[in-house]
C-alpha cells in the first residue's frame, strides 16, 4: 500500500469518526480530521473515492467474489439512502 493511499485511508478513518462517534469523540475527530486533510493537502475527491483494488480478491471462488461485491454494494446502498433522510425531516421527532 502506498504512503499516499495509507495517508488517505487515515483522513477516511477519522471523517467516519466525526460522523458517527459518540459526544466528544465526534468534536475530537472532525478538528483532527480537517488539520489532517489540510497538512497533507487531500481533496475531498480523494477521500470520497471508492478506489476498486482487484489485488483483494486473489484467490476467491466466484461465489466469494459475488458476495463480497454483494456486501459492497449493499452498504454504499444503505449510506446513500440514510444519506438522503439525513438532511430530510423523516428522523425528526415532533415535540409535544
Amino acid at each position: 500500500m502506498s504512503d499516499r493511499k495509507k495517508i488517505i485511508d487515515k483522513a477516511k478513518k477519522l471523517k467516519e469518526l466525526s460522523e458517527r462517534g459518540i459526544d466528544g469523540e465526534k468534536d475530537t475527530a472532525k478538528v483532527m480530521y480537517d488539520k489532517y486533510v489540510e497538512k497533507h493537502k487531500i481533496t475531498e475527491e480523494e477521500i470520497n473515492e471508492n478506489i476498486f483494488d482487484p489485488s483483494m480478491f486473489n484467490g476467491m471462488t466466484d461465489e466469494e467474489f459475488i458476495r463480497e461485491v454483494s456486501k459492497e454494494l449493499i452498504k454504499t446502498g444503505l449510506v446513500m439512502i440514510f444519506s438522503a433522510f439525513a438532511g430530510s425531516d423523516f428522523f425528526k421527532t415532533e415535540k409535544k
